[in-house]
C-alpha cells in the first residue's frame, strides 16, 4: 500500500510494523492538543520591543490566544490595537484571535474576532470606542483555555465586572464644551482632545493671569467639574506657542488638593510632570479634538512697568532716586517668535527714549531635550547686536547645561562688548532652589571670571543671590522679584494695556556692571518663568488659589535685634525667621553703644532687611546710617552730612530644641564679600537657647565684636509682651518687646541700664 511520498519522489509500499502504525495514529490524534498549548516566541519578542509585556500566548490550528499586561501609564486601547494587528500575522487566517488585557494579574477586558477581519473590527468597534457585546467574564476564560463554545463567538468585547473599566465611563462634557470653558477664562491658543482610552489632552497659553501656576490651577479646577473624577488630564503649557512642559493628574486629585487636610499638613495629591511631549498625542488615539481657539498671534500687549533707579550713599541724599516708567510693547508673530520694544520715561523730568527693541525666537529640538533662544536688535542705550543661548535638559528637567553668547557694539557694524560663557544649573524642586555656576568672558570685562548664583522661589516671589570671582573686585549681587498688579490682567484683545506682572529690586555692592546677572535680556530663565517642572511637581498646592502656603508656626514669636539678626537687643539667639518670611526694620542706638566706624562718637540708625532664604537659614542686609558725622575718606574731602556703613550677615539654626537639648545656631556678621566698606562689626559666634514655659535662656560664645561669652534671658508676660535682659560682653542691657498685630513689633531698650534706644520691625511672608 502507498502511505507517503517523500521528497525524493519514491513511494513507500512496504508494510510497516504494527507498533510504528500505532505511534503514527497517536501522534496525529494528539498533535492539535499539544499545538494548542504551543507559545509563540517571535510574537512575544515583537511586542516586548513596543513595551508590551506578554503574560501568555497559545496557538492552535483554529485559534490564537494572547494575554498581555496593560501598563498604567500607556494608552490601553492603543496597546490593544497594536497587539491585535501584530498577533493577526501569527494566527490562522480563518481562525479565531483572542486578546486579553490584564493588570496586576486581573483580567480587564478581552477581544475576540476573526484574524482575517482585524482591521475591520478595529475600525468598527475600537476606533470609535463602541462596545457591541458586554457580558461577565466566564470562569473558564480566566483559567486560560479556548473552548469550542467561545470559538463560535466571532466578534465581541468582554468586560471583567470585578475590575473597574475606565472605558465604560463617559465624559460629562465634549472637547468643544471644555475648550469654550477655557477660552471663557481668557486663555489663548486653547486645544482640547479626548483620547479613546478616556484621557483628556489640553493645550493652553497664559497671557492674562499674573501667575502661570494660577492659570494652570484654574484649568484643572474647571475640568474637574466637567469630567469624571478618575479622568487623567494632561495639560501642555505654552509660551509664545512653544511648550514649557506637560502636567498630568487625575481630575479627582485636584479636588482632593483643595481639601482642608492638605493645608493642615496632610498628604498632597501627586502632580506628574515630564518633557515627553509626544506620548499620548498620536492622531490615531484621539476620539475628539478641537482646532486651536483664541490665537495669540498678532495681539499686542502694552506693559506698564514702573521703575526706580537709586543710588545709596549720595552726597546730599542717602537715597538718591529717579522715578521712571518703562512701557514695553510686545507682540507674538508666530511659533516662538516675538517682537518687543521698551521705552524709558523720566517722571520728574521731560525725557523719553527707547532703550530696547528686540526680535526674539525660542525653539525646542531633540524631543524637548534642547532649548534655545536668539535675539537681535537694540539691547541697551547705544548697544546693538545679537544674543544666543542654548541649553540641554535632562529627562527630569533638573540638570541643565547651557552656553550664552552676545556680541554688542555702538552700532551693528561695531563690536565692543562680547560675552561667551558656559554654565551648569541644578534645580532642587522640593526647596524651590536653583543653583547655577557660570564661567567665561562676561560683558564689559576683558578677563575671565566666575559667577555663582542661588535663586530661591517663594510662590510668586523669587530672590536671587549672586557673587563674582575673578572679575576685578569680587562683588555681591541681589535681585528680588515680587508679584505686581492684580491676579488677572485684562482680557485678550488686539491691544491690551496692563501692568507688569512683577516688581524687581536690584542691588549690587558696586555700581559697575558685573557679569550678566543684572542684564535683563529675554533669556531661557525668563522664558521658563514660574512653571519649571521640578518646582511645580513638588509644590502642587501652588495651583490652588485659595489654599494658603503652610508655614511652620512660631509660638514664641521671634523678632530681630536692634541690628537685624534675630535676637534680643544687641546679641543673637538660636532662632531664625521662618522659611519664606522677611523682616524689615529700623532702630536708633545712642552714641556710646554704636557699633561701626564711629563707635561711641555718633548715633547710629541701622536699617535692615532679613529673609528666611532656606529652611533654618537667615540672611540679613543692613545699612547703618550715622546722621551726626561727616564721611571721611583718605585724601578726599566730602560734603556729606552723614556717613554710611554696609554689612551682610547670616545665621543658621543647626537644630531646634528637643527635650532637654537646647536649640543651637551659628552665625557670621559683617561678612566680607564684594563690599569695600570697613568690617568693623565683624563677628563669628555660636549660641544656644532653651525654653522653660514662659522663660527662655540664651548663652553664646564668639569673637570679633563678641569678645568671649555673652548671654541673655527672656520672660513672657503675655502673648504680646516680653521682658529682655542681656550681657553683650561689654554692657548689661535691658529691654521691653511688644508684639502688635499683623507682624508689627516695637522694642524699647536701655543700654547699660541708662540710655534709651528704640526699634520697629515688621515680619511677613512672601506672596
Amino acid at each position: 500500500m502507498r502511505l507517503f511520498r517523500g521528497q525524493t519522489g519514491r513511494v513507500l509500499t512496504q508494510p510497516l510494523p504494527l507498533f510504528v502504525c500505532a505511534a503514527l495514529i497517536v501522534a496525529v490524534t494528539i498533535a492539535p492538543c499539544y499545538s494548542a498549548e504551543a507559545p509563540v516566541p517571535e510574537l512575544t519578542v515583537r511586542l516586548q520591543t513596543l513595551g508590551i509585556g506578554i503574560v501568555e500566548s497559545a496557538l492552535s490550528d483554529t485559534a490564537l490566544r494572547v494575554v498581555f499586561d496593560s501598563p498604567r501609564d500607556r494608552d490601553e486601547m492603543l496597546a490593544m490595537c497594536s497587539v491585535l494587528r501584530i498577533a493577526s500575522e501569527y494566527a490562522p487566517k480563518e481562525g479565531l484571535l483572542e486578546v486579553v488585557a490584564t493588570r496586576s494579574n486581573k483580567p480587564l477586558f478581552q477581544v475576540r474576532t476573526r484574524a482575517a477581519n482585524v482591521e475591520e473590527f478595529i475600525n468598527r468597534n475600537l476606533a470609535r470606542r463602541r462596545q457591541p457585546v458586554l457580558e461577565q467574564l466566564p470562569a473558564r476564560q480566566r483559567e486560560g483555555r479556548i473552548s469550542r463554545a467561545q470559538s463560535r463567538r466571532t466578534e465581541e468585547i468582554v468586560i471583567n465586572p470585578d475590575v473597574e473599566a475606565p472605558r465604560e465611563k463617559k465624559a460629562q462634557a465634549s472637547a468643544e464644551d471644555i475648550a469654550c470653558a477655557l477660552v471663557a477664562l481668557y486663555l489663548e491658543n486653547v486645544q482640547v482632545a479626548w483620547q479613546h482610552n478616556g484621557d483628556l489632552n489640553v493645550r493652553f497659553e497664559n497671557r492674562t493671569y499674573r501667575s502661570d501656576a494660577a492659570a494652570l490651577g484654574k484649568i484643572l479646577g474647571t475640568i474637574a467639574g466637567m469630567v469624571e473624577p478618575d479622568t487623567l488630564v494632561r495639560v501642555l503649557a505654552l509660551r509664545d506657542e512653544v511648550v514649557l512642559g506637560r502636567f498630568t493628574c487625575r481630575a479627582q486629585a485636584y479636588q482632593e488638593l483643595q481639601a482642608p487636610e492638605v493645608s493642615a499638613g496632610g498628604s498632597t495629591p501627586k502632580l506628574d510632570t515630564d518633557l515627553d511631549l509626544q506620548r499620548g498625542a498620536w492622531p490615531q488615539t484621539l476620539r475628539e479634538a478641537t482646532p486651536r481657539l483664541n490665537s495669540s498671534r498678532g495681539r499686542f500687549d502694552l506693559l506698564l512697568r514702573p521703575a526706580l533707579e537709586y543710588r545709596i550713599g549720595g552726597e546730599l541724599d542717602p537715597w538718591e532716586s529717579t522715578p521712571l516708567l518703562k512701557p514695553e510693547l510686545t507682540v507674538g508673530l508666530g511659533k516662538g517668535l516675538r517682537a518687543s520694544a521698551r521705552g524709558r520715561a523720566v517722571l520728574d523730568q521731560w525725557g523719553w527714549s527707547v532703550d530696547r527693541a528686540l526680535l526674539s525666537k525660542v525653539g525646542r529640538a531633540g524631543n524637548a531635550s534642547l532649548l534655545w533662544t536668539a535675539s537681535v536688535g537694540k539691547f541697551r542705550h547705544r548697544r546693538y547686536g545679537g544674543f544666543f543661548e542654548g541649553q540641554w535638559i535632562d529627562s527630569s528637567d533638573r540638570t541643565r547645561l547651557g552656553t550664552r553668547l552676545a556680541v554688542l557694539g555702538l552700532d551693528f557694524g561695531h563690536r565692543h562688548f562680547e560675552m561667551l560663557t558656559g554654565y551648569i544649573e541644578r534645580e532642587f524642586g522640593e526647596l524651590g532652589l536653583t543653583a547655577r555656576a557660570t564661567c567665561g568672558n562676561f560683558l564689559e570685562f576683558r578677563e575671565k571670571g566666575y559667577l555663582l548664583e542661588l535663586e530661591r522661589r517663594f510662590g510668586e516671589t523669587t530672590l536671587r543671590l549672586a557673587g563674582t570671582r575673578g572679575l576685578a573686585t569680587n562683588r555681591l549681587l541681589l535681585r528680588l522679584s515680587l508679584p505686581f498688579g492684580g491676579p488677572r490682567q485684562g482680557q485678550p484683545r488686539g491691544l491690551r494695556v496692563r501692568p507688569s506682572s512683577s516688581f524687581e529690586l536690584d542691588y549690587g555692592s558696586t555700581t559697575v556692571p558685573v557679569g550678566d546677572a543684572m542684564w535683563d535680556t529675554p533669556d531661557l530663565r525668563s522664558f521658563r518663568g514660574e512653571l519649571t517642572l521640578p518646582y511645580t511637581s513638588s509644590h502642587p498646592e501652588r495651583l490652588v488659589e485659595a489654599l494658603a502656603r503652610p508655614v511652620d508656626g512660631d509660638e514664641w514669636r521671634v523678632a530681630p535685634s536692634f541690628e537685624g539678626i534675630t535676637g534680643l537687643i544687641r546679641t543673637p539667639t538660636a532662632d531664625v525667621i521662618p522659611d519664606g518670611h522677611y523682616v524689615l526694620g529700623c532702630s536708633w542706638i545712642p552714641k556710646e553703644y554704636t557699633s561701626g566706624v564711629h563707635q561711641g562718637k555718633s548715633r547710629s540708625r541701622p536699617t535692615y532687611a532679613s529673609v528666611g532664604f532656606l529652611p533654618n537659614l537667615e540672611l540679613n542686609f543692613r545699612f547703618t546710617f550715622y546722621d551726626d558725622v561727616t564721611a571721611q575718606f583718605p585724601g578726599v574731602v566730602t560734603q556729606w552730612p552723614y556717613d554710611l556703613d554696609r554689612s551682610f550677615s547670616a545665621q543658621y539654626q543647626a537644630w531646634r530644641q528637643k527635650g532637654g537639648r537646647p536649640a543651637l545656631a551659628v552665625g557670621m556678621q559683617d561678612i566680607k564679600f564684594g563690599d569695600d566698606s570697613p568690617k568693623v562689626g565683624r563677628a563669628q559666634y555660636a549660641v544656644a537657647s532653651h525654653q522653660f514655659d514662659d522663660l527662655r535662656l540664651h548663652l553664646g560664645i564668639g569673637r570679633g565684636r563678641y569678645q568671649g561669652l555673652f548671654g541673655g534671658i527672656e520672660a513672657r508676660l503675655s502673648d504680646r509682651i516680653k521682658l529682655m535682659g542681656e550681657y553683650d560682653t561689654n554692657n548689661v542691657n535691658l529691654g521691653l518687646r511688644l508684639h502688635l498685630s499683623h507682624g508689627l513689633t516695637l522694642d524699647a531698650a536701655w543700654p547699660d541700664t541708662t540710655d534709651f534706644g528704640a526699634a520697629v520691625s515688621y515680619q511677613g511672608a512672601f506672596p
